[in-house]
């Protein structure tokens, strides 16, 4: 027995000294698989179901490793959770003297430049972020950490974050003014000491990436590399390998050279006027693509005159900028962040004018008020292999409930390269059979026949009768949730809760503070939500969620795979839609003693052949087609 297999054991110290503490088999055989790995450098890959307990499974051994660590994770409020929770948990425990840090992205952090700044300005827009602001100016004295998320009082979505929180082009580094002070250089430097590291993913393929290019380790040097809710690593990484403009960027740094101007470049017109001329010329950019917000490949837009005669423009004025600025450098740390990136835009745009090569997509994305001009690899094999080389003398834990379609791994580690990682599968001990029920209705129209108002009068409405409420509506559209929210809003049994009506936050606690409540919700509800017990009785599921074939960057994937005589259904479309459909029923069972109800109003599970895909990859629920059935299991609840 390993030295973590026995501290999760019956006569470890976890049994010994927390209340409620039950010792399972599961997560002593996941923790013993992962100290091994440790102990030969190897990479590890383990798809483990809800209820293994895998976050002890995974920290315990690399606390007691005594190596320094990075774990990774794929959102922050499960980054947060880890730190503040799960890791004081484990080394108090353990009594573990281990120096452990918490580091994410800059726009996390509070800037103490662009506070100022945006104190000095004086242009908000409303009484009430103005008193936020300030409300900001007294907490940046007594946080310890800047952390937004941590007392600061502004929501995710505020419109002060950008504000007050510096991005990769307008921070100032050594030259800031606040430098000394500053909370990301302070998070930083103790990441760097820290003997365990808590980021999320986005961060460490930034870091990665910036490594990349030659700017240094944000990261410490890992020994121990352990990637929780590890199914999201490939898409994140797609993300981190390519290039993205976005008019943001262009507009931010015409608005700081305005700044320089006034406050310290009055004699040197030039930039003002350039800067102005940006501006204008993004809003002109802007209207070209038409005010409907889209995303479609770059090769619709490449050929209008319109549109390559808009870039030539810019690629000229950020040259000519480049000029002004040039003999004025040195006045100020700010002028001088300006100048590299103008250099930086100017080299990104001409790269994103010239053709993308033939196994590259570029896309463009549209908002309200802005665009962005995306190119990616359409593989990502070879990037990922060269990156990993960078701790190759690391060992690697991947791990996820959602890693395997049927029995096997192999989608997965072939994507991330993982060509000599050994792998596992450990099953929930969660008693399906008996705590739940997967209901799949017959006489279904096909998804391309389907009126969603009649699915809700046919089957939506009387399951949520039989259940009381208490459930989650995910849907695979935007579409589809206007439509299904539009046809409940009337119910007078149940409190109906839709996504975008509130943050999310406040969506998941007014639907647990309510004994009747449904909640419609699109994909970023499918997975990181945790609401265990009677207040989550239902999962509805509309279709199986394959991803939408208008999409720029599928299309192109499929179109590349195709050329090379390979099935894009096969090797990603399907195993996509199975990890998606993973997620989504999980939601339902996440404790001993949950029961619920899973129902997928899709025909195709039974109709087509990769059906049978869908049904093995999920949790062994017991299955029926019968209404009776349904009603029966919810009296049960009562």
């Amino acid at each position: 027995m390993g030295e973590s297999n026995w501290t999760l054991s019956e006569q470890g110290p976890f049994a010994l000294t927390l209340e409620g503490f039950r010792t399972r088999a599961i997560q002593q055989q996941m923790a013993h698989a992962i100290e091994e790995c440790l102990q030969k450098n190897g990479h590890l890959a383990i798809e483990a179901g809800t209820g293994t307990g895998k976050t002890l499974a995974y920290l315990i051994p690399a606390l007691l490793s005594k190596r320094k660590t990075i774990i990774s994770t794929g959102t922050k409020n499960l980054q947060d959770q880890l730190f503040h929770r799960d890791l004081p948990l484990v080394l108090k425990t353990l009594d573990l003297p281990h120096h452990v840090a918490l580091l994410k992205g800059r726009a996390n952090y509070l800037c103490l430049f662009r506070l100022e700044q945006s104190l000095s300005q004086g242009l908000l827009e409303s009484r009430q972020l103005a008193s936020q602001l300030q409300h900001l100016k007294a907490w940046s004295k007594s946080t310890p950490s800047g952390d937004i998320a941590d007392g600061s009082g502004l929501n995710e979505d505020s419109p002060l974050i950008p504000m007050v929180t510096s991005s990769a082009d307008n921070c100032l580094g050594s030259g800031c003014p606040d430098y000394e002070d500053c909370f990301l250089v302070n998070a930083r430097k103790v990441a760097q000491e820290a003997d365990l590291v808590v980021v999320n993913h986005y961060l460490f393929y930034a870091d990665l990436s910036l490594k990349e290019e030659g700017f240094g380790d944000i990261l410490p040097q890992a020994e121990v590399l352990v990637f929780d809710e590890s199914h999201q690593l490939p898409d994140i990484a797609r993300s981190f390998l390519g290039d993205r403009f976005s008019s943001n960027q262009l507009k931010n740094l015409a608005q700081d050279l305005v700044i320089e101007y006034v406050n310290n470049l009055s004699d040197c017109k030039q930039i003002q006027s350039i800067a102005e001329q940006i501006q204008k010329q993004l809003l002109d950019w802007r209207l070209i693509f038409g005010e409907e917000n889209k995303r479609e490949n770059w090769r619709f837009w490449q050929s209008k005159s319109e549109i390559t005669e808009m870039i030539q423009a810019v690629i000229e004025q950020l040259s000519d900028l480049e000029s002004v600025i040039k003999p004025q450098l040195g006045r100020s740390p700010g002028l001088d962040s300006c100048y590299t990136r103008t250099q930086g835009l100017h080299q990104l745009l001409k790269r994103l004018s010239q053709k993308p090569s033939l196994d590259q997509v570029q896309w463009i994305e549209t908002f309200n008020k802005s665009f962005s001009i995306s190119r990616t690899p359409l593989e990502i094999k070879k990037e990922l292999s060269a990156l990993m080389k960078r701790h190759q003398q690391a060992s690697w834990v991947f791990t996820s409930a959602t890693l395997s379609v049927g029995d096997s791994l192999a989608g997965f580690l072939d994507e991330l390269s993982l060509d000599n990682a050994e792998s596992m599968i450990l099953q929930s001990p969660f008693n399906y059979p008996e705590q739940s029920l997967l209901f799949m209705p017959r006489d279904l129209p096909e998804p391309n026949e389907v009126k969603i108002e009649n699915l809700v009068s046919s089957h939506i409405s009387p399951l949520l009768e039989m259940s009381r409420g208490r459930a989650f509506i995910l849907v695979t559209s935007y579409r589809a949730l206007d439509k299904i929210s539009r046809s409940l809003t009337d119910l007078d049994n149940h409190q109906v809760l839709i996504q975008g009506q509130l943050p999310k936050a406040e969506l998941l606690k007014k639907f647990r503070d309510s004994d009747n409540a449904v909640l419609i919700a699109t994909s970023s509800f499918w997975e990181g939500i945790d609401v265990a017990g009677e207040d989550l009785s239902l999962v509805i599921i509309d279709r199986l969620p394959f991803s939408s074939l208008s999409d720029p960057v599928l299309q192109a994937r499929g179109d590349y795979l195709r050329s090379q005589g390979r099935d894009p259904f096969q090797e990603f479309q399907l195993t996509d839609a199975i990890i998606s459909l993973k997620q989504g029923a999980g939601r339902l069972i996440r404790t001993e003693t949950d029961r619920g109800v899973l129902v997928i109003l899709d025909p195709r599970l039974a109709s087509r052949r990769y059906g049978g895909q869908f049904l093995s990859s999920l949790p062994p629920f017991k299955r029926t087609r019968d209404w009776d059935v349904v009603s029966a299991f919810f009296k049960q609840l009562v």
